[in-house]
């Protein structure tokens, strides 16, 4: 049924119904918490694990912006790369430190098929490798939203 201008029949009413709860609902995937828990481990690189304890960390995600944050969520940065089986928040290998000259690398991963998190980064203190690693399991939540901008 063709609807006459100006005016929305019961039918045409369900369909912008439902399309805008579509639209809702994209917008709802696009946006997420993550909020993750596993265990942190530290140590030496490729030697004796010096510490491990419990950990918990919430990531606010929003793919359409291409922005996330965790913590305390007082700034916000790009996410990497996304894939349809990743979220690189972050990815970064051999860093060069500018003042000692040590290198680094670091990255935060999550597998969007089972919520896996691999948190990670290997560095130099001293003449020793150490690393510092959070690995466990992520559950989407609702958004909390992301901190005002300035400007």
């Amino acid at each position: 049924m063709t609807p006459t201008l100006g005016r929305q029949t019961g039918e045409d009413r369900d369909e912008a119904g439902e399309a805008g709860m579509i639209w809702q609902a994209a917008q709802t995937v696009a946006a997420f918490n993550l909020v993750c828990t596993g265990t942190y481990t530290s140590g030496q690189f490729m030697g004796r694990t010096e510490e491990r304890r419990p950990a918990a960390i919430v990531f606010r995600v929003d793919l359409d912006s291409g922005r996330w944050c965790s913590g305390d969520c007082t700034t916000t940065a790009s996410i990497q790369r996304v894939s349809e089986t990743q979220i690189v928040f972050r990815q970064r290998g051999d860093i060069m430190h500018s003042q000692s000259g040590d290198m680094t690398d670091e990255g935060t991963i999550v597998n969007r098929e089972n919520g896996e998190l691999l948190d990670r980064e290997r560095y130099w203190l001293g003449n020793q490798m150490r690393y510092r690693m959070i690995t466990g399991t992520c559950e989407r939540a609702p958004f909390s939203g992301f901190p005002a901008r300035r400007f």
